[in-house]
């Protein structure tokens, strides 16, 4: 008896151990292929929130608790749950440097590893699902494991763009997190389908997630109809069987209609407010809209922005030599071990095809609503320019690149491993690289972006000091003069805020202005 419990004890002590190796090899792999990102200063939406956020609610969390819900809102946009998290995340930042006294950038780039790092759990999660649903012989396939392959190949597949509104370097705070909820959604329409839980239960769970990702943003409404898919396949099976079909029924209700509504409804309500609608999301049902959409599915393909970036950057240089060769090494490894540890492969069969349609519905309707508006059709115009949709196709893609890694039979893989490894090495050192000279040269070009963002959370009471440091920035930005205006105005009540007196109180603003 004893040495039974011990033997017992000691297994579960291996499988925990073994879980742990997993998730920290998927998070050491996500962590390198971040680090050319700390080098990236803010901009876009970033930038302005960065200094607007914390004035705006008086420095108090309780007001950015209470009062971020209703920010924001405009007639062709109502998403008050991502606005509390965003708005709330930008205090959060600002704050954060204030107190510890080191840059928002330093913030920044940390909480985009942890948000990147959650996107890969939530991508883990519907590969988990999504092999369950096609076989209960894939049962084998834990989280731990999913985890670390999605994130070799989410890895794998980053490219930074810092000249577009890429969702891993500017406004991640939606894109990483539209992309999480949208995943979310997913492998939750997955589980309850197979799920043999307590209806209520299930639904509750489908119901609230799906309602939470409709007011975060608009493109989680493309996950929603992608989960219709599951819960129409769910019926009809049910139909055939000559069940009635009411628990995939109640799912399509609580998880697409009402949603649905909610999402209607919602718009219904913004469109009597008397403000200027968000060129966003201004629907252009355009010939030019196919073309922005190849470009934006184009840019979930390894290498795709590469001639824009030499073309900016005048070609690849590697100034981190070392945390390339790590990143490669680390890639090799990682993909060796998926493929060597395993005794078997998942399980493929004519359910996949669900699988296929709800994932491609995912991506196609994402960057649609991304595609077909005025705004996206003036400024995506050529390979190379994303948004932060870029952040959901990617998951995607990662979620495949696993899926087939984990369905090919142990013997292939290690037959055929010697030739792919290698190949995979060449490719990682080459997109790090890529990343790499990106980053470095938008940071040269950037460096008042960076000295700006330093000095609005350190005391100094040389305003004369403080006033070069924000005119430099001004008269290098190059930025639309509302946003120098709205981010010179946010600097200057923050550090009233903060300080007790505003930073520069007679800068020179652009003429335009």
């Amino acid at each position: 008896m004893g040495s039974t419990g011990r033997g017992m004890t000691g297994a579960r002590l291996a499988r925990r151990l073994r879980t742990l190796a997993w998730v920290a090899l998927g998070t050491a792999a996500l962590a390198v292929a971040y680090a050319p990102a700390w080098s990236a200063p803010l901009f876009s939406d970033d930038l302005q929130l960065s200094h607007e956020a914390y004035p705006q609610f008086d420095g108090s969390y309780a007001t950015a608790l209470t009062e971020s819900w209703v920010t924001g809102w405009q007639p062709n946009r109502f998403s008050p749950v991502g606005r509390f998290f965003s708005y709330t995340f930008h205090f959060a930042m600002h704050d954060l440097a204030v107190r510890s006294g080191l840059s928002m950038e330093l913030w920044y780039r940390g909480a985009g590893l942890a948000m990147l790092v959650a996107l890969s759990a939530a991508a883990a999660l519907t590969l988990v699902a999504a092999a369950r649903f096609v076989a209960r012989a894939n049962g084998w396939l834990r989280c731990s494991r999913a985890y670390a392959a999605v994130s070799i190949a989410i890895a794998v597949l980053i490219q930074l763009h810092p000249w577009s509104t890429d969702g891993l370097l500017s406004i991640f705070d939606v894109g990483l997190g539209a992309g999480v909820l949208s995943l979310l959604v997913v492998a939750a329409g997955l589980w309850a389908v197979g799920s043999q839980r307590p209806l209520w239960l299930v639904a509750s769970v489908v119901g609230v997630v799906a309602v939470c990702g409709v007011l975060f943003y608009e493109t989680i409404a493309a996950a929603v109809a992608a989960t219709a898919i599951a819960y129409g396949w769910a019926f009809v099976s049910e139909r055939r069987a000559a069940r009635p079909g009411r628990r995939p029924l109640m799912l399509g209700l609580v998880g697409v209609v009402i949603p649905a509504l909610v999402f209607v409804a919602g718009r219904i309500y913004v469109s009597t407010l008397d403000l200027a609608e968000y060129a966003g999301t201004d629907v252009a049902l355009r010939p030019e809209g196919v073309a922005v959409l190849a470009r934006l599915t184009g840019a979930t393909v390894p290498g795709y922005g590469l001639r824009e970036l030499m073309a900016m950057t005048g070609g690849l240089r590697v100034t981190s030599l070392v945390l390339v060769c790590a990143f490669a090494l680390i890639m090799i490894v990682a993909a060796a071990l998926i493929l060597a540890r395993r005794r078997r492969a998942l399980t493929v069969n004519r359910r996949a095809w669900v699988i296929v349609a709800m994932l491609g519905t995912l991506v196609l309707l994402t960057y649609a609503m991304h595609s077909f508006t005025e705004k996206y059709i003036r400024e995506i115009v050529f390979p190379g320019r994303v948004y932060i949709s870029y952040v959901t196709g990617v998951a995607v893609v990662a979620i495949v690149l696993a899926a087939l890694a984990l369905s090919v039979r142990p013997r292939v893989a290690e037959r055929w491993g010697m030739v792919v490894l290698p190949a995979l090495g060449a490719w990682v050192v080459v997109q790090q690289a890529a990343n790499w000279s990106a980053v470095e040269t938008f940071a040269s070009q950037s460096e008042a972006v960076s000295a700006l963002s330093a000095a609005v959370v350190e005391w100094n009471p040389d305003e004369a000091a403080r006033c070069v440091v924000m005119e430099r920035w001004v008269e290098t930005s190059g930025e639309d003069p509302r946003l120098v205006h709205r981010v010179v105005t946010g600097a200057n009540d923050a550090y009233t805020l903060d300080f007790g007196e505003p930073f520069c109180d007679e800068v020179r603003l652009p003429a335009s202005l």
